[in-house]
């Protein structure tokens, strides 16, 4: 099993509870969302998600977010690879 492992930036209007300005290369300044996403490569399936505030640094909780995604796994699985 491939896990592909990423996050993302996702802009919003308004005063959105848990948004807050971080990094948005698109719109520099606007409030977001900085959510962690694990995905199975295979079949496209996502596997956990973190949604997280738009001020959050990319690593920001990654150890404790894996340990979540492999925890998640059926325990037939005994072999993984892991992209970021």
């Amino acid at each position: 099993m491939t896990l592909d492992f990423d996050s993302t930036v996702i802009g919003v209007h308004g005063s959105q509870e848990g948004a807050a300005k971080g990094f948005n290369p698109k719109k520099k300044g606007q409030n977001s969302y900085h959510p962690l996403l694990c995905f199975v490569a295979e079949t496209r399936e996502c596997l956990h998600n973190w949604f997280r505030t738009g001020s959050a640094y990319t690593g920001n909780g990654a150890p404790e977010f894996l340990k979540e995604c492999f925890s998640r796994l059926p325990k037939r699985v005994w072999k993984v690879f892991a992209e970021g």
